[in-house]
């Protein structure tokens, strides 16, 4: 098997993020959004 990733397919995943737990050090001010990339 070479290394080329040739057996992954390029379509786009979403992940999704439910019951996140809101303590003080993780609100959703920090949370970091998810920008999807321009190029599938």
């Amino acid at each position: 098997m070479g290394a080329s990733g040739g057996h992954f397919s390029r379509t786009p995943a979403t992940l999704v993020l439910r019951d996140l737990p809101m303590s003080p050090d993780l609100s959703p001010e920090t949370v970091t959004p998810y920008i999807p990339p321009r190029e599938p």
